[in-house]
Order: C-alpha cells, then structure tokens, then sequence
C-alpha cells in the first residue's frame, strides 16, 4: 500500500496547530496569572514563545521551526523530568509532546 504523499504537507500542519492548540489550552492560564516568581510561569512562558515561534516558522523559510522544536523538545523533557511519577496519563502526554517537538527538530519545514 502507498502511502498519500500529497497529505504530508497537511499532517504537518494539523501536528503543529494541535501542538499550538494544547499549549494555549494548557499553559495560557498560568502565563496570564504574571507570578515571575513561580516556576510554572517561566514554563508557560517558554512553551508559549517557541509555540508562536512554531506557528510563525511554518510560514516562513528560515529556521524557526528547528529552533522552535529544539526549545520545546527541551522543556518538554524537562517537564518529563521533573513531574515524573510512574506511568500515567501525564507521562504519555508529555512524551507525544516531546515526539512531535523531536520531529520539528528533525524535519524543519520540509
């Protein structure tokens, strides 16, 4: 079976608008609530800024999306890292996040 090459250009898109999508959802709250003092702000904040940096680098020629991947790719390790306990629904979560920042960090906009 041959797959739809024609779709890749779509799947690219839908991966990063839902990417996006659940940053917003996930993070917009505890970056509007300003406390420069808590670490979940500079998460929000940083998952936000590569977030838009996604988006943008998708219009765009240059390297902001392998620079967006690299960041998320990053944080999301970390909050890997930090929030580990055991398996669970978070663990998945943030291991699709990291897959999908992996695969900005490797393929760019192609």
């Amino acid at each position: 079976m041959k797959p739809w090459k024609s779709l890749s250009g779509i799947a690219s898109w839908a991966m990063r608008l839902a990417l996006v999508v659940f940053i917003y959802h996930r993070f917009f709250g505890i970056f509007m609530q300003f406390n420069l003092s808590a670490q979940g702000f500079w998460f929000a904040a940083g998952f936000i800024v590569f977030g838009l940096l996604l988006l943008i680098g998708g219009f765009t020629k240059n390297s902001l999306t392998v620079i967006a991947g690299l960041g998320l790719f990053i944080l999301s390790v970390m909050q890997l890292v930090t929030g580990y306990q055991g398996f669970s629904g978070i663990l998945v979560q943030w291991l699709i996040i990291c897959s999908l920042s992996l695969y900005f960090l490797s393929n760019g906009n192609k």
